[in-house]
């Protein structure tokens, strides 16, 4: 996860971060989360097909509380359940910048939706 890495740097032009069905682990997650912390540059994250658990949903959404740049996140088919949905409700509230979330083919349910 080389990418990840290069997100940590603040010198780094990646706008666009493609991770999908790369069966991203919860050390990748703490690594992308603290870098979504301090990077200004990243707007697009995909991270569709990967299976995000409590865990690592739990630390995307404080790093979402923090991040002021992403506008579009793609976790299309990652198992996202309704928990995990309402931890990221949670941290929309709060984060502004984030305009686009995909979540389709996940198992939230209807409920969520209301």
């Amino acid at each position: 996860m080389n990418q990840i890495q290069q997100l940590m740097d603040k010198k780094t032009l990646i706008r666009d971060l493609d991770l999908s069905n790369q069966g991203i682990g919860i050390q990748d997650i703490q690594v992308l989360t603290e870098a979504l912390k301090i990077n200004t540059i990243l707007t697009s994250l995909d991270l569709r097909g990967n299976q995000i658990g409590h865990q690592e949903a739990q630390a995307l959404a404080k790093a979402l509380k923090i991040n002021t740049t992403l506008a579009r996140l793609s976790l299309w088919g990652s198992q996202i359940g309704y928990q995990i949905a309402e931890a990221l409700a949670e941290a929309l509230k709060i984060n502004t910048t984030l305009t686009v979330l995909y979540l389709s083919s996940d198992q939230i349910g209807t409920q969520f939706t209301k």
